[in-house]
């Protein structure tokens, strides 16, 4: 759409993307971000903002500078959505009065934000209107920059008040990097990618039902809550799309529908703007025109002449019911009965699952299905022989295993939990000796099978053909749950059917 089309000054000059966020650097090279302690990853993160958000506080002294206010905005939303999404971890550091101090202050840009929006879209709409009409319209932007200069005056006076003694308490409760318990249910040790994976499944769950709820253009309500949660997956996810596969992408849709339904929400308060000056205008007309017949136009009036405005604001009411309506049908029909919101819901959960699987080590996504016989292509690959037993345990039992191969003996340690697509599973080599030692606790709770590793496109599939019984088994790990895994066809045509989640294939299940 044209730019004087736009309801809203989002992009602010065109500028179609935010400040970028900051990165996260993990201390050290060989980690993996997203297994970083979560409490470690959040102080960096809120501290980078922090930093960007005092930047722009100097900026908003300069008169001349139009992006200060709008880059205020943004660094304290990225703050407080820090703040929000990794409350499990943060909550003994930014607790809840400091959380609502930073709330008061945000709710205080919200006004000057709010009037520069509708008074740039009446501006942008001035060339469409009759001379008549545009009486009207100039007369609502001189109110609506009168009470910018109210509100901003006031946030002005808030922030020269608040602004100091906040940044200092957040900086000396977020740079301590010992001595703040988490939240309630949460351990110090948490890793960026649960807390990450957690944050993203519950506002995925909230977005997918605000959007169900829209059922009209007139539920702004739902249309205003929707773009919330679109704007905090956006913030949570930019610091991680180098580490989240698709993240990209994502957060490119994410940015759309962010824009979308701001448009549709500014629409709503700029009909509400109307309406407000509409009454104004019609009853300050009255007043001149009772003064006019009554005594005079200058006693009635104060010598101030009022516009008749009833056509300028009819007319701007009806180009934005026609743009209001063109945003509607553009996400009734992209997003609300389309697929948009379907496959947006359906990404952010791979993503937000992949972030719980990269931030949990050792979590096992594998499927798995039986087999008729071992298909000829696998005998082409390398083999091993493995035993594998289980030490009897109440809640937890461990596994021991040897395995034969063209590599030589090898003895591993495995812990797991859990059955069905993803698992638990710590695994770690062992000594000849240890596995010596422990290997006679397992009688009675062993198998033996040999194993063959077959590589097909970026995954490889396992097969297991049991020396102790009748018994092939196939699995395939993933990377993620939302991972395809369509089996070859030199498999497909040995396959019974998928057996993932059935207790009766699990190994330790298998023991004898």
């Amino acid at each position: 759409m044209p730019s004087t089309e736009q309801i809203g000054h989002r992009h602010h000059g065109g500028r179609l993307a935010a400040t970028p966020s900051p990165r996260v650097e993990p201390p050290g090279a060989a980690t993996q971000p997203l297994a970083v302690p979560a409490v470690e990853t959040a102080r960096q993160l809120a501290l980078d903002h922090l930093r960007e958000w005092e930047k722009s506080r100097v900026r908003l002294e300069d008169p001349s500078d139009h992006e200060a206010l709008h880059d205020f905005r943004v660094a304290l939303r990225r703050l407080r959505s820090v703040v929000r999404a990794f409350r499990p971890v943060l909550d003994g550091r930014v607790a809840g009065k400091l959380r609502r101090r930073l709330n008061r202050l945000a709710d205080a840009t919200s006004e000057s934000r709010d009037l520069e929006v509708q008074r740039a879209w009446i501006e942008s709409q001035l060339e469409r209107l009759s001379a008549r009409q545009k009486s009207g319209a100039k007369w609502m932007i001189s109110i609506i920059q009168e009470r910018e200069a109210e509100a901003g005056h006031a946030f002005r006076r808030k922030v020269e008040k608040r602004f100091t003694p906040l940044v200092m308490r957040l900086r000396e409760a977020l740079s301590e990097p010992e001595g703040a318990a988490p939240a309630a249910g949460a351990t110090a040790a948490a890793s960026t990618g649960v807390i990450l994976g957690q944050a993203v499944h519950q506002l995925t769950t909230t977005l997918e039902a605000r959007l169900a709820a829209v059922h009209s253009i007139s539920d702004d309500t739902e249309i205003h809550a929707a773009r919330i949660r679109v704007k905090r997956l956006r913030y949570l996810l930019e610091p991680f799309r180098k580490e989240l596969a698709g993240a990209p992408e994502v957060i490119a849709r994410l940015k759309q529908l962010q824009d979308l339904l701001g448009d549709l929400h500014d629409a709503h308060r700029i009909a509400d703007r109307l309406r407000e000056a509409h009454r104004a205008g019609v009853a300050g007309r009255a007043d001149q025109l009772y003064g006019e017949l009554l005594f005079s136009s200058k006693r009635g009036t104060g010598g101030r002449k009022i516009p008749d405005m009833r056509l300028g604001m009819v007319a701007l009411a009806r180009l934005l019911a026609a743009r209001a309506e063109e945003l509607y049908q553009q996400l009734d029909v992209d997003w609300l009965h389309g697929d948009g919101a379907r496959e947006l819901v359906r990404q952010l959960r791979a993503i937000g699952q992949a972030a719980t699987a990269t931030g949990t080590p050792g979590v096992e996504i594998e499927r798995k299905y039986l087999l008729r016989a071992v298909p000829p292509h696998a005998l082409a690959f390398p083999r091993d022989e493995i035993e594998q037993g289980w030490i009897p345990g109440t809640r937890l039992m461990e596994r021991v295993r040897r395995t034969r191969g063209a590599e030589g003996d090898r003895w591993f340690r495995t812990v797991k939990s859990g059955q069905g697509l993803a698992r638990l599973e710590i695994e770690e080599s062992t000594t000849e000796a240890i596995f010596d030692a422990l290997w006679p606790l397992t009688a009675g709770c062993r198998v033996t099978k040999r194993r063959y590793q077959v590589p097909e496109g970026d995954l490889t599939w396992v097969i297991d053909e049991f020396t102790d019984r009748d018994l092939v088994l196939a699995e395939v790990e993933l990377p993620s749950e939302d991972t395809p895994a369509t089996p070859p066809s030199w498999l497909a045509e040995h396959l019974v059917r998928e057996v993932t989640g059935e207790s009766a294939y699990l190994n330790r299940v298998l023991a004898r």
